[in-house]
């Protein structure tokens, strides 16, 4: 049985224990069909706890894999860049502004210039973009609101339920 039918099966159950009963009382037969309905309800919780924990172990050893590859991309282009200077390096002592190959042609070339803003303060108005952003303190804001004060802009709500495995 899948775990979304339990609720169809405990309700199926229930309904045939009230019409069979005449005084409210459950024979053994009854008994023990609800005992065998919740035990597989248990079981079958606890196989997707399982699941979860295996799915939580693949999801942290995909995230310490990333980091690894991550890592491993720095250091590769760290070492094209260094080769990069090395070669202009070596073209430049030569004289060299670019050498043509049979399958690359390595050239040293100017990029396009680019603004330094020494004082931001001294620049004129009109070249200049005001930004201001407004950063709430949520933990001051909680207190606030547990303590009774009211805060126009904010409230409190309920926290977020979550499935404990333990």
């Amino acid at each position: 049985m899948k775990l979304y039918e339990f609720n169809a099966a405990v309700e199926d159950l229930f309904g045939e224990i009230v019409a069979d009963s005449d005084d409210g009382e459950l024979t053994p037969e009854q008994v023990e069909a609800v005992n065998n309905l919740m035990s597989d309800f248990k079981e079958k919780v606890g196989r997707c706890a399982a699941y979860i924990r295996n799915l939580e172990s693949q999801a942290a050893a995909s995230k310490d894999e990333a980091a690894r590859l991550s890592g491993r991309a720095k250091t590769l282009q760290n070492k094209a860049d260094g080769m990069k200077q090395y070669v202009m390096d070596c073209m430049a002592s030569l004289g060299e502004d670019k050498v043509v190959g049979e399958l690359f042609t390595v050239s040293i070339r100017t990029g396009p210039p680019g603004v330094v803003v020494i004082d931001d303060s001294l620049l004129p108005a009109h070249l200049a973009e005001v930004r201001s952003t407004i950063h709430p303190d949520k933990k001051a804001i909680k207190l606030g609101l547990c303590q009774g004060e009211v805060i126009n802009g904010a409230e409190l709500r309920p926290g977020k339920q979550y499935l404990s495995i333990r």
